[in-house]
């Protein structure tokens, strides 16, 4: 999930109907890659608190599998 909401957020950002060719569109797309980083580190803070136990090495690897896969 760490991986899937951050860039389903950017998805529906980028590819609203509001979402045009103009300047002011391309910034809010900016502002929305900024969102989807800050959605991302605040799901692995809640999955480091909340997980127990929690092996880190296994969180990352399925997080890079996701981001890759959702290319």
């Amino acid at each position: 999930m760490i991986g899937v909401v951050p860039n389903a957020f950017l998805a529906a950002r980028v590819m609203s109907p509001r979402a045009g060719s103009s300047a002011r569109s391309l910034l809010r797309r900016d502002a929305g890659r900024d969102r989807k980083l800050v959605i991302a580190a605040i799901l692995f803070v809640v999955a480091f608190k909340t997980l127990q136990p929690l092996h880190p090495g296994f969180l990352f690897t399925g997080y890079i599998a996701t981001l890759l896969a959702c290319r």
